[in-house]
Order: structure tokens, then C-alpha cells, then sequence
């Protein structure tokens, strides 16, 4: 009987650490996390597109070049939020982070099908980049803020 209660001694006494971890308050992502949450679909299905965009036959060097710099700087971009993001994960409660993520992705998918109603649009005006460039909508601007990633604490 007292090795018994020995026994459950050392069981309850093992389970308070977990017990205690288990029980811990996970912390609201900030602004940061968000925006960080929000911007990895987004950067994500930039290093896609670009990726893709590679592996069509070579046009032009000047562009493909161009390409090449901008998968780099995508990839740069999503590994520098992952870094940043990944180790908090743990800490925070996820539910926001998840329906920024959500939001990133249709985000990008929405942007996607603007640039090209865009592009449609000014493909044949008389000065297609000027009307490109005056082709925006709120979603292409909250897209385009993930390529500046100055707001990243590193």
C-alpha cells in the first residue's frame, strides 16, 4: 500500500510540468505577426509564379533576368518571414493567424485576377506601363505591401 502511494506520488508529481505547460496562456499575435501571417500565401504564390515563369522557353534576357531577380528577391522575402514567424508560432494563439493567412491567399488570388483584367485593359492603349501603373485596387496595394518587408523587426 505505501509503494503504492509512493507510486502515484511520483506520477502526480511528473504530470505537473506538463500539466503547468498545457495550461499556458497562449499570447494574441500582434500587428507584426499578422501582417507576416497575412503576407506568406502571398509571397508564397509569388515564388510559384515566378518559379513558373522560368521554366517557359527563354523571350528575351533582359526579361528573363528580371525574372530571375524577382524569384530571388520572392524567395529571400518568404524565407525572412518564416524566420521571423516560425519560432513564434508556438506562443500564439493561431485562430487569427490562420484567418490572416486565409486572407493573404485569397488576397493574392483576387490581385491576380485584377493584374490581369489590368493588363487586358492597357494592353492595347497607347502607353501601356502609365495605364498599368494607374491600374491598382486596395487588394494589389495590400498585396504589393509584402514585398517591402522594412516593418520586419530583422
Amino acid at each position: 500500500m505505501k509503494s503504492l502511494k509512493k507510486k502515484l506520488a511520483v506520477l502526480l508529481f511528473a504530470q505537473i510540468p506538463i500539466h503547468g505547460f498545457a495550461q499556458q496562456q497562449l499570447q494574441p499575435p500582434n500587428d507584426v505577426d499578422l501582417r507576416a501571417a497575412y503576407c506568406v500565401p502571398i509571397v508564397r504564390n509569388q515564388v510559384d509564379i515566378y518559379q513558373n515563369a522560368m521554366t517557359e522557353p527563354p523571350s528575351n534576357s533582359q526579361v528573363d533576368q528580371a525574372i530571375k531577380k524577382l524569384a530571388a528577391d520572392a524567395q529571400q522575402n518568404l524565407a525572412r518571414l518564416q524566420r521571423y514567424l516560425v519560432p513564434r508560432m508556438p506562443y500564439l494563439d493561431s485562430t487569427a493567424l490562420l484567418a490572416a493567412m486565409a486572407q493573404g491567399k485569397d488576397d493574392s488570388q483576387r490581385a491576380l485576377t485584377e493584374a490581369t483584367q489590368c493588363m487586358a485593359t492597357c494592353q492595347n492603349k497607347p502607353n501601356p506601363m502609365q495605364c498599368m501603373n494607374a491600374c491598382t485596387t486596395d487588394t494589389m496595394q495590400r498585396v504589393r505591401r509584402c514585398s517591402q518587408l522594412d516593418w520586419l523587426p530583422f
